[in-house]
C-alpha cells in the first residue's frame, strides 16, 4: 500500500522539527529493520509513524522498549 499525502506530510513535519529546527540527528528505518536487534540497539528513541505495523515488528519494538528504549507513537 502506498502512503498517502497526509501521512507523508506528517512524517516530513516530524523530520523537519527534529532535524532542522532542533538539530537532532534523524534516521529512518523500515519495518524489516525492526527485526534486526543490532540495528535497533543503535537507537535510544524511536518515533513510530508506520500506520500498519506487522506483528513481528511490534514484538521486536516491545522487546526493545523492555530493554530500555523509548518509543513515541
Amino acid at each position: 500500500m502506498l502512503a498517502g499525502p497526509d501521512y507523508l506530510r506528517e512524517v516530513f513535519g516530524l523530520y523537519s522539527t527534529l532535524a532542522l529546527d532542533l538539530n537532532i540527528a534523524v534516521d529512518f528505518m523500515d519495518e524489516d529493520q525492526l527485526l534486526d536487534a543490532a540495528a535497533l540497539s543503535a537507537f535510544k528513541v524511536l518515533f513510530l509513524t508506520e500506520p500498519d505495523l506487522p506483528l513481528a515488528g511490534g514484538a521486536a519494538l516491545l522487546k526493545w522498549v523492555s530493554a530500555g528504549g523509548t518509543l513515541v507513537t
